[in-house]
């Protein structure tokens, strides 16, 4: 799972009125040392030579690479300065962003403070600008709206099934189209001015990694000069050629590939397949990994290994340094329960315990008590067992149904997340220990994790469309991504104790006010959700570009009033980074690759750009090899309890976080009134708050011909996956609730995929496992009857999770006896031959 962002000063419009400089390299730099080496001379790249083959133009754009990277690299060797603690303390904060983004946040630092590395760094700083900024097919854009608009409707009309001859033509007339405008006068100060601007923002970012800070002898201004300068010359050269260009910088913590890098560590040496086989792992990325694809014929070719550096351990950043790995577990810990077979021993022993007779030892006399009171028992009270969850058929039901559908495009996830508890703490009497109280039986009570916080339940349903991967994807990593915030953001539990495992008598319990603050590290919390929303909005655009996540502390519109939000944070802003994280890992993957030809015949060649700017992203496996255009929603129900009893126990109180993307549903039933309390909304475009959020960005909304309304084709306005839909902001921002549940307050949760909630009333759902004798046979009843009475024969997922109030499930209101009558006629209809079927 990668990261990473593009440094702010990167991509800011900077004004082109600044000081002219020299656009030659200065008398007194050391010439030679930026010539090209022997083996990469650069060729010329005067397009007046006449006629050349496309192999001979892709070598002289490799020449052309080869040397300019030569040239930048040559640049920090020789006006590159050394370490100094004190300046690179003080060194601006927009530098340093931008160091941390193309490097890592915690390697960024001994990279600097390595003499061997920090020129290193200050390659990487300018090969990245160069790549992401200057080496652009769009250089002659801005020059003027007439080539602009001309150009992008030649791309348009070149399609992947369109004959050879006709794109001839029309990559012929783009190319003429560009060679036009370079011949216009103008276009040589327009072009300087550019490359000038462009050198201008790049110094902003490494002028403090020179021996000239600020620029007094002009020297390493000059020669920047040059290489932007040439830069700016090779992309109006790329823009000549009817060429695709994918530039990619190995990500840290990569595995080493011997086929596509360069081993430039001085330190980490060897073979590069005996490298690769000893799971050597990137450092550093100097240089991008670049192909040329011709797009006449289709060929690619790799023209340029990266030249990377490995990863030392000791210069593992912590975050990715090893420790105590974060687990998800399908299983529950708990006291083993005593039984009438084995009781626990409640009180001493006694001499009617017999022992086996080869282990009896006959009485001296010596002592008032017979030794077989002295032989010490296993007491049940302090055995753990390990419970799977999806075999704890009374506590836990799951069941699944592909319908009439080919395939099932549904999932779910249920365990234990190592997150610490974010339940509500207790008052304050049912914290103190009483003198001469009864402990309460162990059987009642749950086991600890290693945390010493009591352990919170995951349960997820997941809703495919456009086929599994999605809802695969999310089943296996969502949990991942949340452990991972939490400890990103080194969340800490809303249980706080104090060493003897009661909590402070000074303390007062947590109010009714939600959410409720946690501790956390807010100045990394911060920090990386700027960075989320950056990304966003580099990647996507659109929608993205004003986003503002409703719970991010740093931006968001949601104040809490129990607490400074600066102090800490809550499990809400954790969800609701972590769920688009998620999506932004996914959407990239599938935005760095292709297309199956058979799904692009007629569509625009440059149809990749979909997302905001050209796509450079590295392609992962995510989501399978061929870009996959289909998502998911999701549904996501945590539950924590302030005390280690289960929350399925009578007495227990604990707390329900629901987070919620699309139209899966998830269901409360009330123990005292026998209703189905609905805890999500489906995200439709019927939904006022939907449409007024995507009216601006949507250009019609539309009607199916079953009465559905739908987007831009969809039915779902939230989201995962849904990758050409992302710039109308169709996105994974998660609905959020809490709930407080008291103890027996609710009788069970039902999660449900749109299979059954689009055909079957919440009530309905409520009724038939009220019915059943476990949670386990209720998720079969409810999709049996589902597939039985549906229409559709969608893909129907069910998942019951028995509460506190389970037993008392039929007492309150009219039991299931209020949708029976309904109930039966439709599987009467269902069932009836005559009744035509669709």
């Amino acid at each position: 799972m990668p990261s990473g962002r593009r440094g702010a000063n990167a991509r800011a419009a900077v004004a082109v009125a600044a000081k002219s400089s020299p656009s030659r390299w200065h008398e007194h730099s050391p010439r030679d040392l930026f010539k090209a080496p022997p083996q990469y001379a650069a060729a010329g790249s005067d397009s007046s030579q006449g006629p050349v083959e496309t192999g001979s133009m892709i070598d002289q754009l490799a020449h052309r690479y080869r040397d300019l990277f030569h040239k930048t690299d040559m640049f920090s060797q020789v006006h590159g300065n050394l370490p100094d603690f004190v300046q690179d303390m003080d060194m601006d904060a927009s530098v340093k962003d931008y160091l941390m983004a193309i490097s890592h946040q915690n390697h960024a630092a001994y990279l600097l403070g390595n003499p061997s590395t920090r020129s290193t760094l200050l390659t990487k700083a300018i090969n990245y600008y160069i790549v992401h900024e200057a080496l652009k097919f769009t250089a002659v854009k801005g020059f003027e709206e007439s080539v602009d608009m001309r150009v992008e409707e030649l791309k348009q009309q070149v399609c992947q099934d369109t004959p050879a001859i006709i794109r001839d033509m029309l990559t012929s007339a783009m190319i003429s189209v560009v060679e036009g405008a370079m011949k216009v006068p103008e276009f040589a100060d327009f072009s300087k001015q550019k490359a000038h601007a462009h050198v201008m923002t790049l110094w902003q970012c490494i002028g403090p990694l020179t021996n000239d800070q600020h620029n007094v002898h002009g020297m390493a201004w000059a020669d920047l000069a040059v290489i932007m300068s040439e830069a700016q010359n090779l992309a109006v050269d790329m823009f000549r050629h009817a060429f695709e260009y994918r530039f990619d910088f190995p990500e840290i913590n990569e595995p080493f590939d011997p086929m596509t890098m360069i081993n430039r560590d001085y330190f980490i040496k060897g073979d590069p397949q005996a490298l690769k086989n000893n799971d050597n792992r990137v450092g550093l990325g100097i240089t991008p990994i670049i192909g040329i694809r011709n797009l006449a014929n289709q060929e690619s070719k790799l023209v340029y290994l990266a030249e990377v550096l490995l990863l030392s351990k000791y210069i593992v950043p912590d975050d990715i340094r090893p420790t105590k790995r974060r687990e998800f577990h399908d299983y529950f810990v708990t006291h083993l329960p005593s039984s009438s077979l084995h009781p626990d021993p409640r009180g001493p022993l006694t001499p009617f315990h017999k022992l086996p007779h080869s282990a009896s030892v006959p009485h001296t006399g010596e002592i008032s008590h017979s030794p077989t009171t002295f032989q010490p028992l296993v007491d049940r009270d302090t055995t753990v067992v390990r419970i799977p969850l999806r075999s704890a058929k009374h506590h836990f039901g799951a069941h699944s149904s592909r319908g009439t559908r080919p395939y099932n495009e549904d999932s779910y996830q249920a365990g234990v997340i190592d997150l610490p508890a974010f339940a509500k703490r207790p008052p304050a009497s049912l914290t103190i220990k009483r003198t001469g109280a009864n402990p309460a039986p162990r059987e009642s009570r749950g086991a600890d994790t290693a945390s010493g916080d009591p352990q919170v339940f995951y349960f997820g349903v997941f809703d495919g469309h456009g086929g599994t991967e999605c809802s695969t994807f999310l089943k296996d990593w969502l949990h991942e991504y949340i452990q991972d915030t939490a400890a990103a953001f080194e969340l800490q539990s809303s249980l706080r104790q104090d060493r003897s495992g009661h909590f402070p008598l000074g303390a007062e319990p947590s109010s009714g006010a939600l959410p409720i603050v946690q501790g956390g590290n807010s100045k990394r919390i911060e920090e990386l959700e700027k960075i989320l929303v950056q990304n966003w909005k580099t990647l996507v655009g659109g929608y993205f570009k004003r986003f503002v996540p409703a719970h991010f502390s740093h931006s968001g519109k949601d104040l809490t009033v129990n607490g400074d939000s600066g102090k800490g944070v809550t499990i809400e802003e954790i969800l609701e980074y972590a769920f688009l994280r998620t999506d932004l890992e996914f959407v990239s993957a599938q935005a760095a690759k292709r297309d199956d030809d058979f799904m692009k015949v007629g569509q625009p060649m440059h149809q990749d750009d979909i997302l905001y700017g050209p796509n450079r992203s590295r392609s992962l496996n995510i989501g399978g090899v061929n870009r996959f255009k289909g998502g998911s929603t999701a549904s996501v129900a945590l539950i924590s309890t302030p005390t280690p009893m289960p929350f399925w126990h009578p007495n227990a109180p604990s707390s329900l976080l629901v987070s919620h993307v699309g139209d899966t549903r998830i269901l409360l039933c009330s123990t005292e009134t026998g209703q189905a309390i609905p805890v999500t909304s489906n995200h439709h475009p019927s939904s006022p708050i939907e449409a007024s959020r995507l009216r601006r960005y949507a250009a019609t909304f539309v009607t199916d011909s079953f009465g559905e309304e739908r987007m831009s084709g969809l039915a779902n306005t939230r989201s995962f996956g849904d990758v050409q839909s992302k710039r109308i902001g169709v996105s994974a921002e998660p609905e959020i609730h809490r709930i407080e549940m008291g103890p027996a307050e609710y009788s069970f949760l039902v999660l449900m995929s749109d299979g059954i909630s689009g055909t079957l009333l919440d009530q309905e759902v409520v009724d038939i496992v009220k019915e059943a004798r476990t949670p386990d046979q209720g998720a079969r009843d409810v999709v049996s009857f589902a597939t039985e009475v549906t229409r559709e024969g969608d893909n129907a997922t069910c998942l019951v999770v028995r509460l506190g109030g389970w037993e008392r499930r039929l007492e309150g209101g009219l039991g299931s006896l209020g949708t029976k009558e309904s109930r039966e006629w439709r599987r009467q209809e269902a069932t009836d031959p005559r009744r035509s079927r669709r």
